[in-house]
């Protein structure tokens, strides 16, 4: 589907199921608006949760090594997000995406944050194709959003899965691709609106972005709690896109 107003919907599960190939275009760098300090490159960086014109939250990764990792998670790539490159010019932070997408994270007059962005071949220096609010995503949430990919494959059809701060999980593969995520004693578990379970987890496969990923299929047998009691079906690593 083509991201033309950048929708994205936000999907409740086990209550209810419910309410993006062009290059990268080169980044003008406009002058902070009057009275509006600059943004530093130190301040850039982290996880910002931003609201497209329906007033649903995405979240992009602005990493140290200028990369920059959407969960946007309803255009071509899925689950796959959307993967760019960022700098700062003057008040605004410029995310260019390799999907032609732009996101500017500009700070108001106030202290407070807005985002605009700019679809594929819309005048980088014209009216926004939509507008919307930016905050920093708080830190519980931060430490676990973004996009994560099964093993160390850069392969096309690697599974994703895009973990957002409302809650609300997306993957690549199924018929039903939604989720609902929590933390519980350090660990994120996930419930799927097929049925399947998930626990991730550091462990002697993690690290910096690297996880355990445990899955149990929709037949599996719970305990009372709705935890597992049978050994995981699937047992594999998961790489966070960084």
């Amino acid at each position: 589907m083509m991201r033309i107003m950048r929708l994205s919907s936000l999907f409740f599960v086990l209550v209810a199921i419910g309410c993006a190939s062009v290059g990268r275009r080169p980044v003008s760098a406009p002058s902070a608006a009057p009275d509006v300090p600059a943004i530093s490159a130190a301040e850039a960086v982290g996880v910002w949760s931003l609201a497209d014109d329906e007033n649903c939250t995405f979240d992009v990764r602005v990493c140290a090594s200028g990369t920059a990792v959407s969960n946007w998670s309803k255009g071509p790539a899925s689950a796959a997000g959307e993967q760019g490159r960022w700098i700062v010019a003057g008040d605004r932070i410029v995310i260019d995406y390799t999907d032609g997408w732009r996101d500017c994270i500009i700070r108001t007059a106030e202290g407070s944050f807005r985002k605009e962005s700019f679809g594929p071949g819309a005048p980088r220096d014209g009216v926004p194709t939509n507008r919307g609010l930016a905050v920093r995503t708080p830190a519980a949430a931060a430490a676990w959003v973004g996009v994560y990919r099964q093993g160390d494959s850069s392969a096309p059809d690697s599974l994703h899965v895009a973990i957002q701060s409302t809650g609300i999980a997306h993957k690549s593969e199924g018929r039903l691709r939604t989720g609902a995520w929590w933390i519980e004693d350090g660990a994120m578990r996930i419930r799927w609106a097929d049925g399947c379970t998930e626990h991730w987890s550091a462990g002697a496969q993690g690290g910096h972005g690297r996880f355990v990923r445990r899955l149990w299929s929709a037949r599996s047998t719970l305990d009372a709690q709705g935890s597992p009691v049978s050994a995981p079906t699937i047992l594999s690593p998961l790489h966070r896109i960084d």
